[in-house]
């Protein structure tokens, strides 16, 4: 078992460069994500800047219309904070996201608010099970 893995069960994502063994290493946590059902986050850094990506393929859902609106109000607010050279193609949706430009000292706390806009909706999901079910029974 390696550090980053480790790292990456302790936070909810993984840390990891664009190299073979780090990517491997990705590809792991991306695998033990999905036996598991949780998000896949990845946090990609480069020298000065890194790229977040969130995966919920790996959970087998999409993200609800509520909190999809959150996820995307949150990236776009960070996304317009960026200097305009900055500014590349990003990509948001129910399913996944993608920032290419995050400052390296933000994406921690930017790759814990997407986890917790993730968990949070899967607690609404159960919720709307919960509530359907005494609703029907």
């Amino acid at each position: 078992m390696t550090d980053i893995l480790e790292q990456a069960r302790i936070c909810g994502y993984i840390i990891a460069r664009y190299n073979r063994r780090e990517s491997r290493l990705a590809s792991a946590w991306f695998d033990e994500c999905m036996r598991s059902g949780r998000p896949y986050i990845r946090i990609t850094p480069r020298t000065t800047w890194a790229a977040i990506e969130l995966d919920m393929f790996t959970t087998e859902r999409k993200l609800g219309e509520r909190t999809t609106e959150r996820l995307v109000a949150l990236l776009r607010e960070y996304w317009e904070a960026l200097p305009m050279r900055q500014k590349t193609c990003a990509a948001w949706g129910g399913g996944s996201a993608w920032l290419p430009s995050v400052r390296i000292a933000d994406a921690p706390a930017l790759a814990e608010a997407l986890l917790s806009i993730a968990e949070e909706d899967e607690l609404i999901d159960e919720w709307e099970r919960v509530a359907c079910d005494a609703w029907e029974g």
